[in-house]
């Protein structure tokens, strides 16, 4: 139901999140500590390579002090970077536990969701499904579709959504991926595009098309995929 940078952006969150909440047991003090060690032999040693490189004379007593300073500074800037993440950490993990109990299909899916899943796949598979046969503006649009560059696309079909799912779907903008002109305010058709790149095969988006747009292509004989 979700674009891959919306994917992305969820495993990043929850990659932060697990190994946030490792840091956080361990404690403020432990990772401002270890923050500031880490920075004060980072810039010292930056400005260390740096003179070698100009072939300047080491001075002992200028280490010594950006080894304090960079220590003192360290402190500082592990304090703030604490405080932020601890904000985001708090934030997302109630984001999570909110969204965790959310059903954008309501009551039928919360109360069985395998149920829903069976229903799920027979509607999406009952739906019209056409083939792609002009892929040039696609491929124009290829980085605002999936947001990632898997190459050249080779190969698309659009199957439409079933009516009853569509306010639930994730659609990430209003343009028609065929004739590249808005849908807004115009017959349009929600639907599953199931792109095959150079790269990789079977990446899934949630369009806007064009009835016209959609109805001009070739009808497919076998099951379209749905979003997963």
């Amino acid at each position: 139901m979700f674009s891959l940078i919306e994917k992305y952006r969820a495993w990043r969150l929850g990659r932060f999140l697990r190994m946030w909440e490792k840091k956080h047991a361990k404690g403020r003090g432990h990772y401002v500590a270890g923050f500031a060690l880490f920075w004060c032999l980072f810039m010292t040693g930056s400005f260390t390579l740096v003179t070698l490189i100009f072939d300047e004379p080491i001075d002992i007593a200028m280490i010594t002090v950006r080894l304090i300073l960079g220590f003192l500074g360290g402190l500082l800037i592990g304090w703030f970077a604490w405080l932020s993440n601890e904000k985001v950490f708090f934030a997302s993990s109630a984001s999570e536990e909110q969204s965790s109990v959310y059903y954008p299909w309501g009551k039928e899916q919360e109360e069985d969701p395998e149920k829903f899943d069976a229903d799920w796949k027979r509607d999406w598979q009952s739906m019209p499904h056409r083939d792609v046969v002009d892929l040039t503006n696609l491929n124009k649009v290829k980085a605002d579709l999936i947001g990632t560059d898997f190459g050249q696309i080779i190969s698309a079909t659009i199957s439409l959504a079933p009516e009853k799912y569509i306010s639930g779907l994730y659609i990430q903008d209003e343009i028609c991926p065929l004739c590249l002109e808005s849908t807004v305010s115009s017959e349009r058709l929600a639907g599953s595009l199931s792109l095959t790149f150079e790269k990789i095969d079977n990446i899934g988006s949630c369009i806007w098309v064009h009835k016209q747009c959609f109805e001009s292509l070739p009808l497919r004989d076998d099951l379209p995929r749905f979003p997963a």
